[in-house]
């Protein structure tokens, strides 16, 4: 990873199966080995490294275009996000303590290759 990479946040039990445990390897999240992202505007896919496809819904209303856009823009600039499956939601998300605490499941996720998609 080059910079800080965009995250995805996941409220989730179901999807929390089907992740790692979230791990942290020298101060940056682990990556999700054979897994691949997509991201959209309207909703994201996530692939497992089993082919399991998740699907992440995008904007919810008009006014969350420009943020999307400029979220789309740091995964592409990254080459993926870190995707992470919590256990509740909050205003803020410190990845040394999600590590430690150990119920977080996630990591970076690599986007699909431009090629691909």
């Amino acid at each position: 990873m080059h910079g800080e990479p965009p995250s995805l946040i996941l409220v989730s039990p179901d999807a929390a199966a089907l992740f790692p445990p979230f791990d942290l390897a020298g101060g940056e999240p682990c990556r999700c080995e054979g897994w691949q992202m997509y991201a959209g505007l309207a909703a994201s896919r996530i692939t497992t490294a089993e082919g399991r496809d998740l699907r992440v819904e995008g904007i919810a209303y008009v006014g969350e275009i420009e943020d999307r856009y400029q979220w789309i823009a740091a995964v592409s600039r990254i080459g993926g996000a870190v995707v992470l499956c919590v256990r509740r939601q909050t205003a803020a998300y410190d990845w040394p303590a999600l590590a430690e605490e150990g119920a977080t499941r996630g990591g970076f996720v690599p986007l699909v290759p431009s090629g691909l998609r």
